[in-house]
């Protein structure tokens, strides 16, 4: 069935079904087929569309009513009937914070200011939220603390008459960084801060905003008076963060990078929050790493019992765990693992040494004895030790199943993860209603925005149960993301079905069909096509790469010769090739990777030559 006539279909559903101007006839409450044929029918008819939203208010389904309310915020505040209606069908009572944004936008509309003012404290205080009631109170300060997005355009259109010059400057510049114009941006702050430094001053926003702008656009510059600024006594320490983050961030990228952990070294301790700290302590411990990897060490003693989520410095981990192997200091490698496993938090981060500490001490590269001070083990031979170390690493339920599984490949064990039938079923919450309910009317393909929006609210089960959704639907790439949600939560332990859903097998007959006819196992070009596309025939990378197996247009059509001249295909018989066809870019991709083999000394480079050239590679 074509586009046309599944909307032809879903616009009659919706008329016998949501009957609004002309009849009596309403959906009933609980049902959310309302919302789902308003996203169906937005391009095709939006008023029709705007018309089943507010049908979708009187849903029993919160988070249906709540995204119904998103819809229909601007469309109401430039229709005073359907604020009117609006007014009627949420009231204050019974609606939800989310609910009663849509209100606050209503009761603008019919220029009921004060209403607004005094019902903006009980939302959701979303940007939305904050610009009704900028806009309701006259309170410019909303533009010099808020992000740039719909609500701050909106609230400018109506508070720009009442700007003074210099807060209209400040809002250009604003708005120049968000659009990455950061010479532009600078264009609007240096006049001002020349008449009115104070108010960047006032607003640490604005400061940071100053220091990207300056950290792209000119780095000494902005050293230069961040110099100044810092002498000054009584700088507000959120301001006073700002400062010293971004001198940081501009000695950097400058390549003065003791003079950038000096910076990130006093913006520590005036951090506003844990995340402001933590990205402080990225940003010190990184810089230290481009100046001399091993410097780096010293500072991840000082300041791990200092950060707050292990995560975020996952990457220095990896980043060191490779250069000391590389540099074969195995006693370094030993000693950050120490730490880690002192850690109830790192063990995941801590698998991956333990599993490469056991193979250097299996093969005699670190000595056995040494090794065995930071494991309790029988004996301090060889092979007890690495066997400690590799039992670690197994045991470690949210570790990589990688390293789990090659520690497991090297002591004879298996790694037993919970079955598929096992996993802890999905409760029929709201939310999970609310999202399977784009695969029940045909609508997976608008699943995944809303997740990536409310997954910090799902619980595994249910981001689970979305996944397998997508999966069913089709949807790879998405279900892959959404498995990868959850697997980052602390509480998260590996299954054989998230296993199954993080590395499906689409277009199985495919795949098979090229392996036999490459000699490439049908294993590799599964991993070459979710490295290269997450599965994905519609994919387009930034380069310019396209389809499943990501071909640049010209080794596309340079290899599409080659099958063609050997037999196969003609891909380029109509003048060009349908790269977006599976079979026949994943045809291509294939025979390209064959074409590699021979050519590289191992399946492991010809695989990044196919990524990213032989001629890299081979230097």
């Amino acid at each position: 069935m074509n586009r046309k006539s599944s909307l032809a279909l879903i616009f009659f559903f919706c008329l016998l079904n949501f009957v609004h101007c002309t009849g009596d006839a309403s959906p009933v409450p609980g049902d959310g087929t309302a919302f789902y044929t308003g996203l169906a029918l937005e391009e095709a008819d939006p008023e029709q569309a705007l018309t089943l939203f507010e049908s979708a208010l009187k849903s029993t389904n919160p988070l249906i009513r709540e995204e119904s309310a998103r819809k229909l915020i601007i469309p109401v505040l430039h229709d005073t009937k359907m604020a009117n209606r609006v007014i009627r069908l949420v009231k204050r009572k019974d609606a939800s914070p989310g609910e009663l944004t849509l209100r606050c936008a209503a009761l603008y509309a019919l220029k009921k200011f004060d209403d607004v003012v005094d019902l903006v404290p009980h939302t959701a205080n979303t940007s939305w939220d904050k610009a009704l009631g900028a806009a309701a109170g006259h309170d410019s300060g909303f533009f010099f603390t808020e992000s740039i997005d719909a609500a701050y355009i909106w609230a400018l259109s109506e508070l720009d008459p009442d700007l003074t010059l210099d807060e209209s400057a400040v809002i250009a510049g604003r708005q120049s960084v968000a659009r990455s114009a950061y010479k532009e941006a600078l264009g609007h702050f240096l006049p001002l801060l020349e008449q009115n430094r104070d108010l960047f001053l006032r607003y640490p926003v604005l400061t940071g905003d100053l220091g990207r702008a300056f950290q792209y656009a000119d780095p000494a510059a902005g050293l230069k008076l961040f110099a100044e600024w810092e002498s000054e006594k009584e700088i507000p320490e959120p301001v006073l963060y700002r400062i010293h983050y971004y001198a940081g961030r501009m000695e950097r990228s400058r390549g003065r990078y003791p003079q950038a952990q000096e910076q990130f070294g006093q913006a520590i301790p005036v951090a506003p929050d844990t995340e402001q700290k933590d990205a402080s302590i990225w940003y010190l411990i990184n810089s230290a790493f481009l100046e001399n990897p091993e410097k780096a060490i010293p500072l991840i003693h000082v300041y791990q019992s200092k950060w707050h989520d292990d995560a975020y410095f996952s990457d220095i981990f990896d980043s060191l765990c490779r250069y000391l192997v590389a540099q074969r200091q195995w006693n370094s490698l030993l000693d950050i693992f120490l730490q880690l496993n002192a850690r109830t938090k790192s063990p995941a981060i801590a698998a991956k040494y333990a599993c490469i500490l056991g193979r250097a001490v299996a093969t005699n590269l670190l000595p056995a004895n040494q090794a065995a001070t930071a494991l309790p083990v029988k004996s301090t031979s060889a092979p007890d030790v690495s066997r400690a170390f590799f039992n670690y690493a197994l045991e470690q339920p949210a570790a990589s199943y990688y390293y789990r599984a090659l520690s497991a490949s090297y002591i004879d064990k298996n790694v037993f993860l919970p079955s598929v039938d096992s996993a802890e079923p999905a409760s029929s919450t709201f939310a999970l209603q609310f999202f399977l309910g784009f695969f029940e009317q045909n609508l997976a393909a608008s699943a995944f925005p809303y997740l990536r929006q409310r997954a910090p609210e799902l619980s595994i089960p249910e981001l689970r149960a979305i996944a397998q959704a997508l999966a069913g639907a089709g949807r790879y790439t998405e279900s892959i993301r959404t498995v990868a949600l959850y697997q980052s939560r602390p509480d998260y332990t590996l299954t054989l079905g998230d296993l199954y859903l993080s590395y499906p097998r689409p277009f199985l007959e495919i795949v098979e069909d090229n392996a036999r006819e490459t000699g490439i196992p049908a294993e590799v070009l599964f991993g070459l096509i979710r490295t290269e596309s997450l599965f994905d025939p519609d994919a387009v990378s930034w380069a310019g790469a396209l389809g499943l197996s990501q071909l640049m247009p010209a080794t596309a059509n340079d290899q599409a010769k080659t099958i063609a001249r050997q037999g196969g295909p003609d891909y380029l018989a109509t003048g060009t090739i349908d790269v977006f066809n599976p079979a026949v870019n994943l045809h291509i991709g294939a025979s390209y990777l064959q074409y590699l083999m021979p050519r590289m000394e191992n399946r492991l480079f010809a695989l990044m030559a196919y990524n990213g050239g032989m001629g890299r590679v081979n230097r």
